[in-house]
């Protein structure tokens, strides 16, 4: 009987969280955020030979071109280390995506965490055309990022799902992210062994990775979609909301015919006291009605 309890008390764990997981407000900012969490790693991975193809378009060479220029080595070198001291300055990313997500909303929130991202995408991409320093900025934007995308697994989720089964679906989306992951060294190795000329379009200056940038930007931007439509929906249902107050009846009738029916069903039914529902309540601020 014991067995049978916790099989039965596990499969429903399972059927619930599964249930959650199926809804948009699971799946549209996880998948979001483990896009982002991605890109980080990705990059960081692959952060030293980018800076050194980089480094070698800069000074005249093709990227992955032997041997490497002496200069362009010691550039990756160092600017792979500032990146790792860096890291502390994303703190206000994280700090932020929680105050905008209590003032605006998750909508602002997620829009505030792609937003970084792709600016970061966008700085890498374009290092060819930009000082080389300019790469401390893509250290900068990506941490900030990092920790957003971090805040909105905390914020978001507890927001649309509260605490129940909270390190369940945490839980699920870090296994996801963890499987996408095995990819990366796959990806750096495709990309290493591909000819110069199928990485870079004839003309264009760029790194090997200019297409890893381009499909990363596109999917970047992607991820706007979902918060716009919280944004647009939000504002809907602000606006009915304020077009209801300003109506004659100001909603008024609503709770006055919620109010006899309630009245009249203490009558029928002695004790029951019932409280009105929560969308009678005038500006939250409903009343008991009794007898």
């Amino acid at each position: 009987g014991g067995c049978r309890g916790v099989r039965l008390s596990v499969w429903t764990l399972v059927v619930r969280v599964t249930r959650k997981v199926l809804k948009p407000s699971y799946l549209a900012p996880v998948s979001a955020g483990i896009f982002w969490f991605f890109s980080v790693f990705f990059y960081l991975s692959t952060a030293f030979l980018q800076l050194q193809d980089l480094s070698q378009v800069h000074r005249g060479q093709k990227p992955g071109e032997r041997p490497v220029h002496p200069q362009a080595a010691a550039d990756a070198t160092r600017y792979s280390e500032l990146l790792g001291w860096l890291f502390p300055t994303g703190i206000p990313g994280g700090i932020l995506f929680g105050l905008i997500s209590d003032w605006k909303g998750p909508g602002w929130a997620m829009v505030w965490m792609s937003c970084l991202g792709l600016v970061f995408l966008l700085l890498s991409s374009l290092g060819a055309w930009m000082p080389f320093s300019g790469q401390l900025g893509t250290f900068v934007f990506m941490t900030n990022c990092n920790e957003a995308t971090g805040a909105m697994f905390v914020v978001v989720l507890l927001h649309y799902f509260g605490v129940e089964d909270y390190n369940a679906l945490v839980g699920f989306a870090m296994l996801v992210l963890s499987l996408a992951l095995l990819s990366l060294n796959s990806i750096a190795a495709a990309i290493l062994s591909t000819p110069l000329e199928v990485l870079i379009p004839p003309g264009v200056k760029a790194t090997r990775f200019f297409w890893v940038h381009i499909t990363f930007l596109s999917l970047g931007v992607a991820t706007l979609i979902y918060p716009s439509f919280l944004i647009s929906d939000g504002a809907r249902k602000k606006s009915d909301g304020s077009s209801r107050r300003r109506s004659p009846t100001g909603g008024g009738e609503v709770f006055r015919q919620s109010e006899g029916m309630a009245i009249a069903h203490s009558h029928f039914l002695p004790g029951a006291g019932p409280v009105l529902s929560q969308e009678n309540q005038i500006g939250g601020r409903g009343r008991r009605v009794t007898a």
